[in-house]
C-alpha cells in the first residue's frame, strides 16, 4: 500500500495553479488530472498538462519514503478539499488498482475512493535541467500588463508579449493588438535573441505572479522540435512550447516628432479618468471619444447617436500647436490608469505617444468619419475636422473597423498616409484591395493552423483509443487459453 500525506494548505494553492492549466472542456479524461509524484529523496510535485503548456507545483515531504505516482481527477481532489480545514491533511492511498481519500475527522479515518488513472497514460513533458537566467524582479507584473494590449489567438505573433532583446541598451517587454502598443524598458533579460511568451491564463494569476523571482529557461528549436519555454518561481514550473513566429518591428509605429505635447497632473488625468466613463459612447464607433487640445482651452467630447456632451478638462499643461483628435477611450483609460501623464501628438493621422517611468502606450487615431453624425448643439465646442486618410489599412472581416497604424502588425510594413483631399486613383483602390485580399489569406492560414492542432489532438485520442483496444483484445486471449 502506497499512500501519500498533503497538507490541505498547499494543496489548496496547488489546485488554484493547476486549474489555470486545466482546459474547461477537456477531449482527454487525462488533461482534467492532477499528478502526484513523491521521489525517495522526500521532492513532491503537483503537474497538470493541455498538451501545450505545463505546470508544476513543487513542495517538500519527508524523505526517505518510498517513490510513488498517483493520478487523480482535479474535480474529485477539489471536492474534498471544500470539506477540508486549511491546518488538515488528507492522504492519498493505492494498492495498484484502487485509489483511496483519507481523512481524519473527530479521531476517526474516513475513507472515500477516487478515479484511479494508469501513471502510463501521462503525456511526455519537457524537462529543461541547464542553468536558469534570474529576470527582473518587476517583469511578472509588467509581463501582466502587457497582456492587456496583446492581440486575439488568430494573430498568434501578437497573442502574448515580446521579450525584445534587439537594442544592446535596454531590453523591451513589448505588446500589441495593432490598435493600441505598450512597451516597457530598463530591462536585462540574459537572452541571445528575441522571444515571444505566449499567453496564457497560469502567467497572469496571482499566486504565479507573487510567487518569488522568476527565472528563465530555454531549449532553442532543433530540426522538427519547437522551441521549450520554462519559467520557474520558488514553488511553481511553467512550461510551454513556443510557436514560431515572426518578430515584430514596433519601433516603426513610433511618432518621429509630436507637434502638440500635453502633460496632465495627478488631478487633471483623474478627472479625465471619470469624464471618460460616464461620456455617452458607441460601441460600434470604437468607444470613440474627441480630444480637442489648446494652450488656452482643452476638452472631450462623447456622442451616442444623437446625444452629444462636451466637457472642458482641467489640471493639463499644453505647449505647441493646437488640434484634437479621436481616440477610442478604452486604449486612453489604459494609459492613464498606468501613470502614463505626457501625451504627444503629431497630426490627426498618426498614433498618438503616453509616456512615462520607461512605459509607453501608442495608440492608432479614429478617422473622423468612424463618429456617428449628429449636429453639434449652439453651447459644446465644436472639434476640429479630422480628415479621413485616403489609403486606409484594411482589416480582417473578424476584426473591427477601428484603422489601426499601419506598423502595428509585424507582417505590414509602414506606409505614408494619403492626404484626405485627393482623389483616390484607380491605382489607389486596386492596392486597398490586394491588401484586403492579403489579410483574408493570412486568416484562412490561421484557421488552418487551427484545424491542424485540432486534428493532432484527434490524432492523439485515436491512439490512445487503440492503444485500450489492444489491452482488451490481450485479455480476452488470455481468457481464451485458460482451461477449466
Amino acid at each position: 500500500m502506497n499512500s501519500i500525506e498533503l497538507p490541505v494548505r498547499e494543496l489548496k494553492a496547488a489546485v488554484s495553479g493547476l486549474r489555470q492549466i486545466i482546459p474547461r472542456k477537456v477531449t482527454l479524461p487525462i488533461l482534467n488530472t492532477v499528478r502526484i509524484e513523491r521521489q525517495l529523496s522526500g521532492r513532491l510535485t503537483l503537474q497538470a498538462t493541455d498538451l501545450d503548456s505545463t505546470a508544476t507545483y513543487h513542495t517538500q515531504t519527508e524523505p526517505g519514503q518510498p517513490p510513488v505516482i498517483l493520478q487523480v481527477p482535479v474535480d474529485e481532489l477539489a471536492e474534498a478539499l471544500k470539506r477540508a480545514a486549511k491546518d488538515d491533511s488528507l492522504q492519498l492511498a493505492s494498492d495498484g488498482e484502487s485509489l483511496r481519500l483519507r481523512q481524519q475527522v473527530a479521531g476517526h479515518w474516513l475513507e472515500r475512493p477516487l478515479t484511479n488513472i494508469a501513471a502510463e497514460e501521462w503525456p511526455p513533458v519537457n524537462r529543461l535541467d541547464h542553468e536558469p537566467v534570474a529576470l527582473p524582479e518587476t517583469l511578472p507584473a509588467t509581463l501582466k500588463t502587457a497582456f492587456e494590449f496583446m492581440a486575439g489567438e488568430h494573430r498568434q505573433a501578437l497573442h502574448g508579449g515580446w521579450l525584445d532583446v534587439t537594442d544592446p541598451q535596454g531590453h523591451y517587454v513589448m505588446a500589441s493588438n495593432g490598435h493600441a502598443l505598450f512597451t516597457a524598458n530598463s530591462f536585462t533579460f540574459g537572452l541571445k535573441e528575441s522571444l515571444l511568451v505566449p499567453y496564457h491564463a497560469f502567467l497572469a494569476w496571482e499566486g504565479f505572479q507573487q510567487d518569488g523571482r522568476w527565472t528563465l529557461r530555454l531549449k532553442p528549436k532543433r530540426g522538427k522540435h519547437p522551441a521549450v519555454l520554462q519559467l520557474g518561481s520558488d514553488h511553481w514550473t511553467y512550461v510551454r512550447t513556443l510557436p514560431e513566429t515572426p518578430q515584430p518591428n514596433w519601433r516603426q509605429v513610433i511618432p518621429a516628432q509630436s507637434l502638440t505635447q500635453v502633460r496632465f497632473s495627478e488631478a487633471g488625468a483623474s478627472a479625465l479618468l471619470e469624464l471618460l466613463r460616464h461620456l455617452p459612447q458607441n460601441a460600434r464607433h470604437q468607444h470613440r471619444c474627441d480630444l480637442q487640445f489648446s494652450p488656452a482651452r482643452s476638452n472631450v467630447r462623447g456622442r451616442d447617436g444623437e446625444h452629444v456632451q462636451t466637457a472642458e478638462l482641467t489640471g493639463l499643461t499644453v505647449s505647441g500647436k493646437s488640434q484634437g483628435i479621436g481616440l477610442n477611450r478604452n486604449y486612453v483609460i489604459q494609459a492613464l490608469k498606468l501613470g502614463l501623464r505626457e501625451l504627444e501628438i503629431t497630426d490627426d493621422l498618426s498614433p498618438v505617444r503616453f509616456h512615462g517611468g520607461g512605459r509607453q502606450v501608442v495608440i492608432a487615431p479614429l478617422r473622423a468619419d468612424d463618429a456617428p453624425a449628429a449636429a453639434a448643439s449652439p453651447t459644446e465646442t465644436p472639434p476640429s475636422a479630422t480628415p479621413a486618410p485616403a489609403a486606409e489599412t484594411s482589416t480582417s472581416p473578424t476584426e473591427t473597423p477601428t484603422p489601426e497604424p499601419q506598423s502595428m502588425s509585424p507582417e505590414k510594413p509602414s506606409t505614408t498616409a494619403t492626404p484626405a483631399t485627393e482623389t483616390k486613383t484607380a491605382l489607389q483602390l486596386a492596392i486597398e484591395k490586394v491588401e484586403a485580399l492579403k489579410e483574408s489569406l493570412k486568416g484562412m492560414l490561421t484557421d488552418l493552423n487551427d484545424a491542424l492542432k485540432v486534428l493532432h489532438m484527434a490524432q492523439r485520442e485515436k491512439r490512445a483509443s487503440e492503444k485500450e483496444v489492444e489491452e482488451v483484445r490481450a485479455a480476452l486471449e488470455a481468457v481464451r487459453k485458460l482451461r477449466v
